[in-house]
């Protein structure tokens, strides 16, 4: 199976942080911009690996790997 490299996940002590993520469905692109903004923090991604795909809608509390990861399943990235 081919995976696309998509996101650079923060730092370690970041990483492990958990905030309140309230994300509609909608376009990946969109969701992982919210995110983002949501977390306060800089999540980069190639536009072209994620048009057209759509993103689920997540609440709850996540640390920003843990909602990446929920964004992106099934799309066969990484």
């Amino acid at each position: 199976m081919f995976c696309q490299s998509l996101v650079a996940i923060p730092a370690a002590a970041q990483a492990a942080t958990r905030a309140p993520v309230q994300l509609e469905a909608q376009s990946l692109s969109s969701a992982l911009t919210q995110l983002g903004r949501q977390t306060r923090t800089e999540i980069i991604f190639n536009p072209a690996l994620v048009r057209g795909k759509r993103a689920i809608a997540i609440r709850g509390s996540y640390s920003v790997p843990e909602a990446i990861d929920r964004l992106i399943a099934g799309h066969g990235l990484r």
